[in-house]
């Protein structure tokens, strides 16, 4: 209790009305303001938001893309909402396969762990990544038949720069990704990169991801054209 009788208070002027109040007040009244003020960023957040319309893995990226700019033609050049933000960019797992003595063998088992979490949550629409670790997720049937969802023409066209997977019943071999060597596209994005794409199997946005590799494999047309 701050001792202020109802007599007290009548007496007071109000600068001497606000000087009690902050002096005996102050704490509540701060952290009462500090509650309204994180109240309104949340609901500010939470209005302003706009989910990705397509999420990328970039595994092994030497120098991580700072905003989706990269990928603001493609969202155009097929009529998707062009934001910065629509693409949603995961760019931090790395594996050191080569590495001799296996000191990140420990590295390499949790950045496998997090790469078969973030595809079985079905919200991951493309797969950039090494020949090792992208092989092993297309051998255990995680990448998408290529065959089954492009244009036999575009096939053929690049199948030199198609990595296949054998089926192990049938003995026929499949497409399902895409040697993004010499890539124009990805030579912008990260200069030298060695590795494949593909469209990961359980995408919630399967359209958006086919078109995604159409326009990838467009852009080798400014290389074979030289």
């Amino acid at each position: 209790m701050d001792g202020m009788s109802r007599e007290k208070w009548d007496k007071m002027t109000k600068d001497q009305k606000r000087e009690h109040i902050w002096e005996y007040y102050k704490i509540p009244i701060v952290a009462v303001l500090a509650v309204i003020a994180v109240l309104t960023w949340f609901t500010y957040i939470d209005l302003t938001h706009v989910d990705p319309l397509m999420d990328v893995i970039m595994t092994d990226m030497d120098e991580e893309l700072l905003d989706d700019s990269a990928y603001q033609e493609f969202l155009k050049e097929n009529d998707y909402e062009a934001y910065i933000g629509a693409v949603s960019l995961n760019q931090n797992l790395y594996f050191y396969l080569d590495d001799p003595d296996n000191s990140n063998y420990e590295t390499n088992g949790t950045s496998y762990q997090i790469l078969y979490g973030m595809i079985s949550s079905k919200t991951q629409e493309i797969l950039f990544s090494q020949p090792k670790v992208f092989g092993v997720c297309a051998a255990e049937g995680a990448m998408m038949d290529l065959s089954r969802v492009l244009p036999q023409e575009l096939l053929d066209l690049h199948e030199e720069r198609l990595l296949y997977v054998v089926d192990e019943e049938t003995g026929e071999k499949y497409p399902y990704g895409v040697n993004v060597e010499g890539n124009p596209w990805m030579e912008q994005v990260q200069k030298g990169y060695k590795g494949y794409v593909g469209i990961i199997k359980t995408t919630d946005a399967p359209e958006m991801a086919i078109d995604f590799i159409v326009y990838f494999l467009n852009q080798f047309e400014m290389v074979d054209e030289t």
